[in-house]
């Protein structure tokens, strides 16, 4: 719901176009009342020079709401109770509820009018803060002379609509709203403002009271039409009951004036009228269609006249028909015979072509058949015979790829283990000499003296660093005869497996085109044979068209046989003859209704 003030008070203003909203609301507008903001109201037009004092985005939510239920304002759609909460409307509520926050949350007193309401206040009630109604009286027949002026309308149709729209502005109050009567509002303006303004609450200044009393003089040179209600009494387009409401609400604002008028009796009335409105408009509408009904019947009887007349006239050519019919009786009676034996001759021939062809085609379809299974024969055993080869030469590469690696493998092993003999071989004769020579040392170190000692730790160092020279030069050595056999090894493997690879891919290459040139024979093979098949199929559906139109052509020679041979007989009867007599000489109409009555009559029957 959309939060308001807590001392917001909403006026609607209610009425049918051009009854009067607009100087009213503008009378509201002077009184302080707020319209929205400036860019949102309609722009004044040569139809209203005054201005509408509408919000224009609220009357074309409207319009879209109205659109949304299947109608317009001057084609108002039929509405079901409760059709204001269908979930279709949702979003329009939504953008309703927002456009009413943004306009008017944070007022306290402000005004709106749309003629449009009176069909969807419904739809608005539950987005509202408290709201007083202003329902707007002009006479129907003022109404509907302004609206076929303005917009072109029939009067039957402007009255219609003032019907519709005021109906729904005083239908679903709980309070009484506040009537004012246009002709009021014209012919005292002051006391209008005044009562307006008392009956609303709104406390406004005298200078605001004199604004309002303006405005409606200004309003007042815009009145047009002013029909007293004699006259609306006296005018076809008008129906009895807005003669009745409009009478009733006139009666309305001087109890309201007087203090006296209760929502009661005012919902009383407006439902009461809003039956008879109704059940008349439908009265209305079912005595509009009479005048086409009738056209359509006075169309339908003289279209049977001329099918009666071409009727006659068939007649007349059906009795010349009888004549020629009898001779051609005799000609086709002699025509059956030969046909007959036609008939015999041409299912003969085509039992025998058929047995021919039959015989012929299981002949191929045995050869055929034969010849497949000896294709596929040969097909296998050509597939059985590659897949050996190719497995057998898959086998022999494998094998031979094996031996080849593990010749590399043992000889690489081979060398490795020499090298790995020979190293330790130098690495134990250097560590004996190096003991050795270490022993010395020592003996001679024991006996020496401290230069002897230094002799000796420097001839130490000396033989350390040989010896870490010769062993380097050693592992160089060896690294690089394991780097050069490694490599060695690796290329001898890739191009084997190269040798490997491309031979498998040869033999496979080999294979599918093999497979490839039998699977393309076959399948030539096979078209070939569904080729005459089909065209033997065709042949024995064409065999079978002709015996089949043969027989349809016998069949009808002897339903035009039989029917002649009928027709023949019952003319030769004399209650044949009597009625062709009587066809020949009664008007068509009397010999049409004597049939009937022989329909009607017990055990009656049409004659051929």
């Amino acid at each position: 719901m959309t939060v308001f003030r807590s001392d917001a008070t909403a006026i609607c203003v209610l009425g049918m176009h051009r009854g009067g909203t607009s100087a009213v609301t503008g009378v509201l507008h002077e009184l302080g009342a707020y319209l929205g903001p400036a860019a949102h109201l309609m722009a004044p037009r040569e139809d209203n020079p005054a201005g509408f004092h509408e919000h224009q985005l609220l009357t074309d939510l409207n319009d879209e709401l109205l659109h949304a239920l299947g109608g317009s304002w001057f084609e108002p759609p039929a509405l079901d109770p409760g059709w204001e909460r269908a979930p279709h409307l949702d979003g329009l509520r939504v953008r309703a509820q927002q456009r009413l926050h943004d306009d008017f949350a944070d007022v306290p007193t402000w005004a709106w009018k749309d003629p449009r309401t009176c069909l969807t206040l419904p739809f608005w009630r539950p987005l509202l803060p408290r709201t007083r109604f202003v329902v707007c009286v002009r006479n129907p027949l003022d109404v509907a002379r302004s609206l076929r002026v303005r917009d072109g309308l029939d009067e039957h149709a402007g009255v219609d609509l003032w019907m519709r729209h005021m109906l729904g502005a005083l239908a679903g109050h709980v309070t009484t709203p506040l009537l004012v009567l246009y002709d009021a509002v014209v012919n005292d303006p002051a006391a209008e403002v005044a009562r307006i303004a008392g009956y609303l609450d709104l406390h406004t200044t005298p200078e605001a009271m004199a604004r309002a009393r303006a405005h409606l003089d200004d309003n007042t040179g815009l009145r047009h039409h002013h029909a007293t209600l004699a006259e609306s009494c006296a005018a076809p387009a008008v129906s009895f009951a807005a003669v009745a409401l409009y009478a009733a609400l006139q009666r309305s604002v001087a109890l309201q004036q007087a203090g006296a008028l209760r929502v009661e009796d005012l919902l009383d009335v407006s439902d009461a009228l809003a039956g008879r409105a109704a059940r008349a408009h439908a009265d209305e509408r079912e005595s509009a269609r009479w005048p086409s009904r009738l056209a359509t019947l006075a169309a339908r009887a003289a279209e049977l006249e001329a099918a009666l007349a071409v009727r006659d006239a068939d007649v007349e050519r059906a009795q010349a028909d009888v004549a020629a019919l009898t001779s051609r009786l005799d000609a086709a009676t002699s025509d059956y015979a030969r046909l007959e034996q036609l008939r015999l001759e041409h299912e003969a021939a085509a039992a025998a072509q058929l047995g021919a062809r039959d015989a012929e085609l299981a002949a191929l379809r045995t050869a055929h058949e034969r010849d497949v299974v000896v294709l596929r024969t040969a097909h296998e055993t050509d597939v059985a015979g590659l897949r050996t080869a190719y497995e057998a030469d898959v086998a022999t590469i494998r094998a031979a790829h094996e031996a080849e690696l593990s010749a590399l493998r043992t000889g690489h092993e081979a060398g490795l283990a020499v090298l790995r003999t020979a190293h330790d071989e130098d690495v134990a004769a250097v560590r004996t000499a190096h003991d050795s020579e270490v022993t010395a040392l020592r003996t001679a170190h024991d006996t020496d003296t401290a230069a002897a000692r230094a002799g000796h730790a420097a001839a130490t160092a000396a033989l350390r660093a040989a010896h870490d020279i010769d062993v380097a030069e050693v592992r160089a050595a060896h690294d690089h005869e394991v780097a050069a056999l490694r490599t060695g090894h690796e290329r001898d493997l890739t191009a084997t497996r190269a040798a490997g690879e491309a031979a498998v891919a040869a033999l496979v290459q080999r294979h599918d085109a093999d497979l490839g040139a039998l699977r393309a024979a076959h399948e030539s093979d096979a078209a070939g044979w569904q080729a005459r098949a089909a065209a033997d199929a065709a042949t024995r559906a064409m065999l079978d068209a002709a015996v089949q139109r043969a027989h349809a052509e016998l069949s009808a020679a002897g339903t035009e046989q039989d029917r002649l041979n009928a027709l023949l007989l019952y003319l030769q009867t004399p209650t044949g003859l009597a009625k062709l007599g009587l066809r020949a000489v009664l008007p068509a109409g009397l010999h049409r209704r004597l049939r009937r009555l022989a329909m009607r009559a017990p055990g009656g029957r049409s004659e051929p």
